[in-house]
């Protein structure tokens, strides 16, 4: 039975824009499959389009909000002192472990730190004391500042916030910023909420993606956008086959070597 207190320390913002409207049925029609007893009120973000769903609150920025200004306006909105935010391209694909959920919740509480991850995206690497299901992400880690899921003091995340940023930037720059918070950067080793990795890349369906999320038949609209060519994910496959590489390497010294081979390529 979820806590009743719930609802009042934390809500869901699902970060979007019009552009990607198309997506708002198939992604709500997998959140409430996987997880009908969500304990926490849920807000769209959005510009001037409004999701038909009553469970789900839309927040209209305007035509013109950028992803920061977007998010920012949307957070002080917002009365919970945390919020869990997420895209609207990660998929949940499981049922969703309320409890642990709320055990984030709670843990973050009881640290007084400013977010926890809720996916392994990148993981931490260092313990917590006491808490054997969660790990601190160091000052100066790559990718400190993430916009996988994760559940946010909703002033800590307002502070890291310029405007007129892109989401890509957001991520580079705030976790730059974040050097000003020594600790209170938290997450979890093990994923909690189960959606693995997004659906939509630079505007295009994985094709994979595609194949498995069109046989639920959640409403997903292939006249909208694209799905992406073999060539094209071939591709992105390959870098991310790179990427997996590299970050096996631990991060200090994966950052070592980039500034070394940038040094030598000039």
């Amino acid at each position: 039975m979820p806590n009743q207190n719930d609802k009042t320390d934390c809500s869901i913002l699902i970060s979007s824009c019009d552009l990607y409207a198309d997506l708002w049925t198939p992604y709500f029609k997998q959140f409430w499959k996987n997880w009908p007893d969500c304990p926490y009120p849920v807000y769209l973000s959005a510009n001037l389009k409004t999701f038909d769903d009553p469970r789900v609150t839309t927040l209209k920025a305007g035509a013109e909000s950028n992803w920061t200004n977007q998010v920012r306006q949307h957070l002080e909105l917002l009365e919970t002192p945390y919020v869990l935010m997420s895209l609207e391209d990660f998929f949940l694909r499981r049922p969703v472990p309320t409890a642990k959920v709320q055990e984030c919740l709670r843990i973050l509480t009881e640290l007084g730190g400013h977010t926890l991850r809720l996916v392994c995206r990148p993981g931490p690497n260092q313990p917590v004391p006491g808490h054997p299901s969660i790990g601190s992400i160091e000052c100066g880690a790559p990718y400190r500042v993430s916009t996988q899921a994760a559940v946010w003091n909703r002033q800590s995340l307002l502070r890291l916030m310029r405007s007129d940023e892109s989401i890509w930037e957001f991520e580079i720059k705030g976790s730059e910023r974040s050097r000003a918070f020594e600790t209170g950067f938290y997450g979890v080793r093990r994923d909690v909420l189960p959606y693995r990795h997004h659906v939509i890349e630079r505007g295009k369906w994985f094709p994979w993606e595609a194949r498995t999320f069109g046989r639920f038949d959640i409403g997903c609209d292939f006249d909208a956008r694209p799905i992406m060519t073999t060539r094209e994910a071939a591709r992105w496959c390959a870098s991310m086959s790179r990427a997996t590489v590299l970050n096996a390497i631990p991060w200090r010294l994966r950052l070592r070597l980039v500034a070394a081979v940038k040094s030598i390529m000039r």
